[in-house]
Order: C-alpha cells, then structure tokens, then sequence
C-alpha cells in the first residue's frame, strides 16, 4: 500500500484529531486489546506528526529553492560578466 503522506487535507486532519486528541489513543493501551489496531494507532499518529511537521517544513524548501533559484540566476549574471570583462582587458 502506498499512502501519499505529502499532501493530507486539512479536513482529515481535523477529523482524526478528534481520535489523536483522546487519552486512550495510545499505541501501548490499544495494543493492549489488538495488535493490529495498535499498529494502526500508530501509524495514524505518525503521520498526523508528520503533516503537522510538513507545515513547518515546507515554507522553508520553499524559501531555500527560490534562494538557489536566485543563486543561480546571480551566478550566471556573474560569469557573463567575468566573460565581458575578459574580452576588455
């Protein structure tokens, strides 16, 4: 199974939160009673960590791209005015 953790809705996590949020919703308790729902347990809040994560991350890929992006752009400026200026001298 493949799960597209990169791009969770908003709406979802909002409604697992309801679950995430509760006492009882702990990998260790759940195993307690089903090995599987305790799996579950945990990959729900693995990825709900993950999203939460994300939001934070993404703005600053974002921002270092258009750095590197600027970067570039700045270097290939500079090389053509090395070139310019080896023509002159």
């Amino acid at each position: 199974m493949d799960y597209n953790k990169e791009s969770i809705p908003a709406a979802v996590l909002k409604r697992i939160e309801k679950f995430t949020q509760k006492a009882e919703f702990q990998p260790n308790l759940v195993t307690n009673r089903s090995f599987a729902a305790g799996a579950l347990c945990q990959w729900v809040r693995s990825i709900e960590d993950y999203a939460k994560a994300l939001k934070i991350v993404n703005p600053k890929k974002e921002k270092k791209a258009a750095a590197e992006a600027e970067l570039a752009r700045m270097k290939e400026f500079l090389a053509r005015l090395q070139s310019e200026y080896s023509v002159l001298a």
